[in-house]
């Protein structure tokens, strides 16, 4: 984030931050904690070009590990609070 200005560098924190802390929420508050993570997931570097002049050309690679950070606490959400075995069975099968 060489040459970024304060602008930029705080909606980076802001945008990585909510993506990091949103699905600690998971496991208390599961369906909107899940959907506030999607809908993060979904806008965040709509966020970033329109707000910042950040170099977007290795987001992808932080963008799969944020995704597999907030899936992988969901999954343990499921594992954790479904009782039915075949229900968590098709959940680790999709996920």
């Amino acid at each position: 984030m060489s040459g970024a200005s304060s602008v930029d560098v705080v909606v980076f924190v802001l945008v990585v931050g909510a993506r990091l802390v949103v699905p600690l929420f998971i496991g208390r508050f599961p369906l909107p904690a899940i959907l506030a993570s999607l809908v993060i997931d979904g806008v965040d570097k709509s966020i970033f070009q329109a707000t910042t002049d950040l170099d977007l050309s290795d987001y992808q690679s932080y963008d799969k590990a944020l995704d597999i950070y907030y899936l992988a606490i969901t999954y343990l959400a499921v594992l954790r609070n479904w009782p039915d075995r075949f229900a968590a069975g098709v959940s680790a099968a999709l996920w």
